[in-house]
């Protein structure tokens, strides 16, 4: 999650330390719910993701797991295999009742990094 350092020390210039301390509480409330495995995995998963591809891997993380769950083939060549790993398995254990609770979460972490950005422009 080097990456993910990154993007917010350039927020906090940007926003301020107080906006960055918001995301960052909201995404460690988000993180400090992930009791369940597959959680986990999808918190890791986006954080591989962000550190590959900045912000616009949200979305990439989305589609994937969209994919997983569809039974679609998925690329996960910019995770780490420990992340690969549980990803997979969480997915496989997931019904498809599931595929809506993890699109929440990822619109949850979503929405708050969207909030923050909004906060920056509208501060520019």
């Amino acid at each position: 999650m080097e990456k993910w350092n990154e993007i917010l020390n350039g927020l906090a210039k940007n926003a301020g330390a107080v906006g960055v301390q918001k995301l960052n509480d909201a995404i460690d409330g988000v993180a400090a719910e992930s009791q369940e495995p597959w959680k986990k995995a999808v918190i890791s998963l986006m954080g591989d993701a962000i550190d590959e591809y900045g912000l616009d891997g949200i979305n990439k993380v989305a589609d994937l797991v969209k994919n997983a769950i569809d039974g679609k083939g998925v690329d996960l060549e910019f995770a780490s295999l420990k992340t690969r790993s549980d990803f997979l398995a969480a997915m496989q254990v997931l019904e498809a009742e599931g595929k809506a609770k993890v699109m929440e979460l990822i619109q949850r972490i979503g929405s708050y990094i969207a909030t923050l950005v909004r906060s920056i422009l509208a501060g520019l």
